[in-house]
């Protein structure tokens, strides 16, 4: 008897709701509250994960943003993991960011994709293809008046002069690393609400380097403003946003070209990663020069075989 095979089609599955969007608009975000990320480093890799009946997220800068209440969006990846009855009604055409991870999708984006993963696509140079996702282009986020006000700042001279001077002596691999392994050292995490009095706000390197303090993405911005000043071209450095699947929360790392690939300088861990080797974060946007990417993957879809879930509910933080 001869096997029947039923044709599959590849998609993109975008990651979070900004992706979506993307694809109904072509580039036009709407509005949105910006949010940073909770991700302080020691974090001890072994803690188990929760099932996801007991999945209860702790307080956050997404929570201090929404006043305490979840968005309509959080509740759809709540109801996903189980934790709440089913959502009844359409969503509205327009909702909050939650903490970078979910934006807005008009209904026509509320299409259904099944869930079979297909192996990471092969990252392509120049585009910052992290942790086995497609880079994406968008021409507006959330994030853009904080990405244009660090991007391109300068240093100057301060307690970084020394390592600049020690670093500029290196090839750009020991470069790299050399800047991961002091910023790391320099910077003590402090939350924005403690050191800012507000949920989110990107430091600029000068400012992280001085005062020796500073969350995720300012680790990342000032390992950013470092490596710009020993001449790593802007376009070569991604201030990566994502979301660290073990520990459920928001996280931003610095992505480096080195050659043909892309390494990861992480406030956790000294260690320079390929990004490749990353599994356990899940990117959401990317930045570098005047550039902005959101991510997508590759899927299986096959239009006849259930089960099936909708476009909003792929979001980050989902199963």
């Amino acid at each position: 008897m001869r096997k029947s095979v039923r044709p599959i089609t590849q998609i993109w599955r975008i990651s979070g709701i900004a992706g979506y969007a993307l694809i109904a608009w072509a580039a036009q975000v709407g509005t949105a509250h910006a949010a940073g990320a909770d991700c302080a480093p020691g974090f001890n890799g072994a803690t188990p994960v929760p099932a996801a009946g007991q999945i209860r997220a702790a307080p956050s800068k997404r929570d201090a943003i929404l006043g305490g209440a979840p968005s309509r969006l959080a509740q759809i990846s709540a109801q996903q993991a189980g934790m709440l009855p089913p959502l009844t009604g359409p969503l509205p055409a327009s909702a909050q960011w939650d903490a970078c991870t979910e934006a807005v999708a008009p209904p026509a984006v509320q299409a259904t994709l099944a869930m079979g993963m297909l192996p990471p696509a092969a990252p392509r140079i120049g585009l910052p293809d992290v942790f086995g996702s497609v880079a994406m282009a968008i021409s507006r986020t959330p994030f853009d008046a904080n990405w244009r006000r660090v991007r391109f700042a300068n240093l100057g001279s301060g307690p970084w002069s020394a390592v600049l001077s020690e670093a500029r002596t290196q090839d750009r691999a020991a470069q790299i690393a050399t800047i991961n392994r002091w910023v790391n050292a320099r910077i003590a995490f402090v939350d924005d609400i403690r050191r800012h009095g507000v949920v989110d706000r990107w430091a600029l390197p000068a400012e992280s380097l001085t005062s020796g303090q500073g969350d995720c993405e300012d680790y990342a911005i000032a390992k950013l403003g470092l490596l710009r000043s020993l001449g790593i071209p802007a376009a070569d450095l991604y201030l990566v946003i994502a979301r660290d699947l073990v520990r459920r929360t928001d996280h931003a790392v610095l992505a480096v070209r080195l050659d043909d690939r892309l390494v990861i300088l992480d406030n956790q861990t000294d260690q320079i990663l390929d990004a490749p080797e990353v599994q356990d974060y899940r990117p959401v946007m990317t930045y570098a020069a005047d550039r902005s990417w959101t991510h997508g993957y590759r899927v299986d879809r096959d239009p006849v075989a259930p089960p099936l879930r909708t476009a909003l509910a792929a979001m980050i933080g989902g199963r």
